[in-house]
């Protein structure tokens, strides 16, 4: 409408009972919420109820089942330990790790094999991809994501019933008492009523307004600023709308001739924010070349580490073996990778480490945006060879002082961030804790940071003497 195209609008009539005239569109389900303890995963509730997932699959004969997970870390090490714990089942993996033959090859067992599959997915097969199934397995997020997500279940007949377990993170607790408030054990409820209940219980998609407006004028003044080395002619003209049409947005914050935004050029904190306000592109916080058996991927290397041991390669030995793989160096952006590391193995239990920053707690800019050195990996068995590469970097980052009975989860929570963000447990050099965020999550808490007034303001360097 706002293009000025013509509209027409398709009514719907739904109902929720069989009724003639209608046919079905989605089946009726069991739902279950699990609270999971605080520190508990997703994996270990999987890998408790294991004997409850073969039981739900046999019980179809050829049952199939989904499991959809928030991260591909984890989603390989499930496939890895279920495989042992469900003999008689196929289980499979579909997430960014595999590539379109792999896909293709999981979604054919899903149709034609005779013994039960269970699919151990990811935000990879969130959209465009139709499962047969009666089973599903989601981690909770925000509201959308859970309503999209138990979408998948149901729409086809042939099954005599359809179950569904969301697991609600511990880092967020108060999803759970929300739910108690709308929803009955033992309720049946109908559809609509039941989204209109999950979308009270679970938070929406954040916005973050806040990051809007701290970060939106000087990002679009970024852009402006990039189109002035292109061809003038040609440039000038669009570069005029987009002016105008950023001002109608952030007001008089976008200015043509681009004062704030070279005024960050004027620190190295500044010219690393610039880089990220232009990085337009998904990250990670610290985002890791992976290469995984026949799998080139791009990860976290944080949310990696409790799950693989690696070796460390050097830009020019990964693209070598990425592009006998058929990989374009152009999907590995040298600006964005911070590491380069092969898979050694995955292991059957989480690794140790911790996060280190050897200064000293007065030498550290808390509360405010910092260019972190000297940030290393600890306990973890390649920590030598990570933190040889760690060692010449210098990273954006956000500090929240901790007490030592507080830790990154009271800061998430404060925040009703989500469980995906990327806070970590930060020591100094004289054993200060601290929750950090890094790059363009960095960015985010800086533009939350008044709402951080709680842990700063209690904040004491210790002394040095």
């Amino acid at each position: 409408q706002q293009t000025g195209w013509t509209i027409q609008t398709i009514p719907c009539s739904c109902v929720s009972v069989p009724t003639d005239g209608y046919r079905p569109i989605a089946q009726g389900l069991e739902l279950a919420f699990v609270q999971l303890e605080r520190g508990q995963e997703a994996l270990d509730w999987l890998l408790a109820n294991a004997g409850l997932l073969r039981a739900h699959l046999q019980a179809e004969g050829a049952g199939r089942g989904l499991v959809l997970l928030n991260s591909v870390a984890q989603a390989a090490q499930a496939v890895s330990l279920l495989q042992e714990l469900l003999k008689g089942v196929l289980v499979r993996e579909i997430s960014g790790r595999m590539d379109r033959q792999q896909r293709a090859e999981t979604q054919a067992l899903l149709r034609d094999a005779p013994q039960p599959v269970l699919v151990i997915g990811t935000s990879a097969v969130d959209v465009g991809v139709d499962f047969r199934i009666h089973l599903l397995i989601t981690e909770s997020s925000d509201a959308a994501t859970v309503i999209q997500r138990l979408g998948r279940l149901g729409r086809h007949p042939g099954f005599s019933a359809y179950h569904a377990y969301v697991l609600i993170s511990g880092s967020t607790p108060w999803v759970m008492a929300r739910l108690q408030q709308q929803l009955q054990a033992e309720q049946v409820v109908e559809r609509s009523e039941f989204v209109a209940a999950i979308q009270e219980a679970f938070d929406p998609p954040r916005a973050f307004p806040e990051y809007q407006q701290r970060w939106g004028a000087l990002q679009a003044q970024g852009l402006l600023w990039q189109m002035g080395s292109e061809n003038q002619a040609v440039m000038q003209p669009i570069r005029q709308r987009l002016v105008e049409d950023f001002q109608k947005l952030y007001g008089s914050g976008v200015q043509p001739w681009l004062g704030a935004w070279r005024d960050l050029e004027k620190t190295d904190v500044g010219r690393a924010v610039q880089q990220e306000l232009l990085r337009f592109r998904g990250g990670t916080t610290l985002q890791a070349a992976v290469w995984d058996g026949e799998s080139f991927y791009t990860y976290d290397l944080l949310r990696l580490l409790p799950y693989v041991q690696v070796d460390v390669l050097s830009r020019e030995n990964f693209l070598q073996a990425a592009a006998r793989a058929g990989w374009s160096e152009l999907a590995f952006p040298e600006p964005w990778i911070h590491l380069y590391v092969r898979v050694q193995r995955w292991e059957t239990e989480r690794l140790p480490w911790t996060l280190r920053c050897n200064h000293h707690t007065d030498d550290l800019a808390v509360g405010e945006l910092t260019l972190l050195s000297r940030v290393s990996v600890q306990d973890h068995p390649q920590d030598r060879a990570i933190n040889r590469v760690l060692a010449r970097q210098k990273l954006l980052g956000f500090l929240v002082p901790l007490t030592a009975q507080q830790s990154p989860f009271d800061v998430r929570r404060h925040l009703h961030l989500s469980p995906l963000f990327g806070l970590y447990l930060l020591h100094d050099g004289d054993n200060q804790r601290f929750a950090c965020a890094f790059n363009q999550d960095a960015l985010l808490l800086e533009a939350l940071k008044r709402r951080l007034a709680p842990f700063l303001k209690t904040h004491r360097p210790s002394l040095i003497f």
